[in-house]
Parts: C-alpha cells; sequence; structure tokens
C-alpha cells in the first residue's frame, strides 16, 4: 500500500479517535486504522468494526446532533425505541425504564439504574460525572434507595467510578467497561 494511502487512513483514525471521550480514544483509533487497512471505507462514518464481522458505533459526546440521536445511533436502534426507555427532552436524561426490567435485589437495581443514567448522560449529553445526590434520588424513584448506596456502587468499580469525599461533593463517571456494559444493558431493555 502506497504511504500517502497509509497516512491519509492514519488522519481519518486520529480524526476519529478525536471525536470520542478521551476513555475511548485509543480503542476508536485502533479500531478505525485496522478497519480501513483492511479496505474499509475512504471516510471514517462513526462505525467501526469489531470481531467476527459485527458493527459497533463509537460513541461521539460532540459534534451536532440530538441526545437521541446520539444514543440511537450509538446502540443501533431506533430513535422511537430509545423514547421508549429515555427522556431526552432536558438538560440530562430521565429514565422511563418500567420496573420490571429492573433487577429485583436493590443492590443490584442501583447499580443497573447509575449505570444506565451515566451511559444516557455521558454519550447523549457529554456529561462525565454526576453528582451522587442525582443518582440516589434517581433510586428513591424507583424505591431502591438505601444506607448502602455508596458501598453497592463501589461494588461495580469495574464499571463505575467515583470522585470526592462523601455527601454533596461526591461524583460518579462511567468507566470504559461500563460503556460496553450499558450498551448492553439498553440493547436488552429495548428487546434489540
Amino acid at each position: 500500500m502506497q504511504s500517502n494511502i497509509i497516512n491519509d487512513y492514519i488522519k481519518q483514525a486520529e480524526k476519529a479517535a478525536n471525536a470520542v471521550d478521551s476513555s475511548l480514544k485509543l480503542k476508536t483509533y485502533e479500531l478505525v486504522l485496522t478497519h480501513l487497512l483492511q479496505g474499509g471505507a475512504s471516510q471514517v462514518t462513526g462505525s467501526t468494526p469489531k470481531a467476527h464481522g459485527t458493527t459497533t458505533v463509537t460513541p461521539s459526546t460532540e459534534g451536532s446532533g440530538s441526545p437521541l440521536d446520539k444514543i440511537s445511533s450509538w446502540l443501533e436502534v431506533s430513535p422511537q425505541l430509545v423514547s421508549e426507555v429515555l427522556d431526552l427532552d432536558g438538560d440530562s436524561a430521565e429514565l422511563k425504564i418500567p420496573t420490571s426490567k429492573i433487577p429485583s435485589k436493590v443492590a443490584d437495581a442501583q447499580r443497573f439504574l447509575v449505570l444506565i443514567k451515566l451511559a444516557a448522560d455521558k454519550i447523549g449529553f457529554g456529561l462525565k460525572t454526576i453528582p451522587a445526590r442525582t443518582l440516589v434520588s434517581l433510586c428513591r424513584n424507583y424505591s431502591c434507595a438505601d444506607g448502602n448506596f455508596a458501598a453497592n456502587i463501589k461494588d461495580y468499580d469495574d464499571f463505575i467510578g467515583s470522585k470526592g469525599a462523601r455527601g454533596k461533593m461526591k461524583t460518579y463517571e462511567l468507566r470504559l467497561k461500563g460503556v460496553e456494559k450499558a450498551r448492553d444493558e439498553l440493547k436488552a431493555i429495548t428487546g434489540v
């Protein structure tokens, strides 16, 4: 392959990596570059190949598009399906998940709801951290708040990280594995 074509592919991979959250840059760069070197499209379209011919859409928290468009593109589902479980009209995502889709154990329900909220806010609105009080309030709305909230979320630290001290200043953020797990959970909720 000619060096100018390879350089063009490298530039396209860098451009795609710069369009995503910092925790996804390296993976996006590798996926796009691999795709292009294997004879992919001449322009990066936001989709990158995954093993065995499936495709994953790299989440972008920058650029144009409504939060609904961003999340439906990330999930590869119709906006109507996303609208059934998420209200994206405000400044952040509001969950509308039927209680039948939420785990019955309190700790599992807390982890599930926090994971989905963090992912929807990160992908749709570009919010990297969410205050603990917001997430506790979410759990109260689903009748699964208790005094063990912080410990239950800490047990999920492969997916969710925290910053700050106790109380009002504590925030939570989604880790890379959390983005993937949230995507799988949301696809399951929407029936895809």
